[in-house]
């Protein structure tokens, strides 16, 4: 899978993302072995919504 950094994490607080056909896969740069978190696209575009909503 590739990973990607997101755009608007600090260095501290990192998020990377992969995508699959039909999923998004989510973990913390920090911890690449650790949990994973899968969901689909259309519930990772509600997430990204949702956090774009609430960061006025």
């Amino acid at each position: 899978m590739r990973w990607r950094k997101a755009s608007a994490s600090r260095e501290a607080e990192c998020v990377e993302v992969a995508g699959a056909r039909a999923l998004v896969w989510v973990r913390d740069s920090k911890d690449a072995g650790g949990p994973v978190i899968a969901m689909t696209r259309e519930a990772f575009a509600g997430l990204v919504a949702g956090i774009r909503g609430r960061a006025g």
